[in-house]
């Protein structure tokens, strides 16, 4: 049986979402190899407990907050001072740490008993590809998956340098996007005189 976090720092929940939210979100985006009738609700669950399991591990460092339990709860969510980027709509803006000055927005709190609709909807997705093909948000990348050039007879990849190495899933952290903190808040250019 899956076992779905309540809001309150649960030490044994594997997902921010039951089977019947996915399936719900799943209906109201016609995404029918979610809703497929052959697939059985087991294989959902697991679906569901591994898309957790990439989310909470790619973003828990650009998560705002803490953890409600501190260590004791087995998912980055809920958490205790987090917050959410809005549009500035003629409000005050604020400004984080490393924030690019150009990106003004408002700040509104996220109670510490919540799992934001953001982390929902990114497992949502997440799963519909877990379901899809298992395994496809954490493959093994041979030689870390920096391919320089592949060749097939007269096809041929070659990756520009900067390429990330895996996979980058736009409608994940598409979902994501108002809840996420600056990738390195610190980093900077170096400019040499």
């Amino acid at each position: 049986m899956l076992i779905v976090e309540n809001g309150t720092g649960l030490p044994d929940a594997e997902s921010y979402v039951s089977v019947a939210e996915a399936c719900a979100y799943h209906l109201a985006r016609r995404n029918d190899a979610w809703l497929d009738p052959e697939v059985p609700d087991e294989f959902r669950e697991a679906a569901l407990v591994r898309a957790t399991a990439f989310i909470d591990a790619t973003y828990r460092d650009r998560f705002p907050g803490y953890r409600v339990q501190g260590r004791v709860q087995a998912l980055e969510w809920p958490r205790v001072s987090a917050f959410t980027l809005v549009p500035d709509n003629g409000r005050s803006a604020a400004f984080l740490p490393g924030q690019d000055p150009l990106f003004r927005s408002g700040v509104d709190a996220i109670p510490s008993t919540e799992i934001p609709r953001e982390v929902v909807a990114a497992v949502c997705e997440a799963a519909l590809r877990e379901l899809t093909e298992p395994g496809s948000l954490s493959p093994d990348l041979e030689r870390g998956g920096a391919i320089k050039r592949l060749a097939a007879g007269s096809v041929e990849i070659e990756y520009a340098g900067g390429a990330p190495a895996s996979t980058t899933f736009q409608a994940i952290g598409l979902a994501l996007a108002s809840l996420l903190l600056p990738a390195n808040p610190y980093s900077g250019r170096a400019v040499r005189g």
